[in-house]
């Protein structure tokens, strides 16, 4: 399971990292708010950015390959490092999903195994609890959402307390993602207003609707679009060769986020393609579609209380990454 979980990060930094393509629509439907550099030092320097927290002072990004989480100020400014390398308290392996709660911020470490809570003001580390996985998180209704495939009960969305207790699974496993061991198994989630969550699996470009007693629809199923490669029928075979990973991860297009915008009642679905780059399809919240094919050369990132939406974009300068994190606005139409 280990090697496993390093291959993902091998094609999800390939998949997701170095495309840059630009298309002619985006700046129709979307708004450019601010551009932010994230600091680094000589010191100190970003690996990788899986999840981001964004409100109105602070940017919180988790950092696999670092293995920390970093503060920053709305404007980039590096303010503070939590967490290292390690098993003790506070400490990462693989921090990857993100997300604050009342006087709380939870991450999710899938290498150590555990969802980690620290304090919202000073980033003291409280407690932690046992979980498999969690490649996104949230908190609803005092229950913690995390969502990961879990091959014990078959599925993809997990409910806890927050005191770390199991509640419900919900959302089933896609044959596909089966088949291919785990080598592919990202997840992504959302919630509306009214506590639905909306739910895409990596390997299938499908939208699940889910409500708050875990009964499943589908909302979005399949697309129809040269832009679009599904993923190979048959089975990759040899998951330990990085090459074979490397050129089947290229072959199709992965689905690798959601986003509910709730003010304007729309659905952002953020897919990437070596072939075609980064895309983005927008959905009402019922399932009709409203854009397609919207090349953006960035990847969709996370979006704040007031519906903003940030892309991550990753700029090579010499032997290092500059990391950028751009802050739209979707235009009304």
């Amino acid at each position: 399971m280990k090697k496993i979980k390093i291959y993902f990060l091998v094609f999800y930094s390939i998949v997701s990292g170095f495309i840059n393509t630009t298309g002619n629509n985006f700046n129709t439907i979307f708004e450019l708010k601010k551009t932010i550099k994230l600091e680094q030092t000589n010191l100190v320097y970003i690996g990788s950015v899986r999840q981001c927290l964004i409100n109105k002072k602070n940017i919180i990004i988790t950092d696999s390959k670092m293995h920390n989480i970093k503060i920053y100020t709305i404007n980039g400014e590096l303010l503070k490092i939590v967490g290292k390398k390690g098993q003790g308290p506070g400490e990462f392996k693989v921090p990857m999903g993100l997300t604050d709660y009342n006087h709380y911020i939870l991450v999710s470490d899938i290498g150590n195994g555990r969802m980690n809570i620290f304090d919202k003001e000073s980033l003291n580390f409280l407690r932690s609890f046992t979980i498999l996985d969690g490649r996104e998180i949230k908190v609803l209704n005092n229950k913690i959402y995390s969502s990961f495939v879990d091959f014990g009960t078959n599925t993809s969305l997990h409910i806890y307390n927050l005191d770390g207790k199991n509640i419900k699974n919900c959302i089933d496993i896609p044959k596909i993602t089966i088949d291919n061991k785990l080598i592919s198994d990202n997840t992504s989630f959302d919630f509306d207003s009214k506590g639905n969550v909306y739910f895409v699996n990596e390997m299938k470009y499908e939208v699940l609707k889910c409500d708050t007693n875990c009964n499943v629809i589908k909302l979005i199923q399949g697309k129809d679009s040269k832009y679009y490669r599904k993923p190979p029928s048959k089975p990759i075979e040899d998951i330990y060769s990085r090459k074979k990973i490397i050129n089947w991860a290229n072959s199709w297009t992965h689905v690798l986020k959601i986003l509910v915008l709730e003010k304007q009642q729309k659905l952002l679905l953020y897919t990437s393609d070596k072939k075609y780059g980064d895309m983005l399809d927008i959905y009402s919240l019922s399932g009709k579609s409203l854009y397609k094919n919207i090349k953006t050369g960035m990847r969709l990132l996370c979006k704040d209380k007031e519906d903003n939406v940030y892309f991550l974009k990753q700029i090579m300068n010499g032997d290092s990454i500059e990391f950028i994190i751009n802050k739209y606005e979707l235009k009304k139409h």
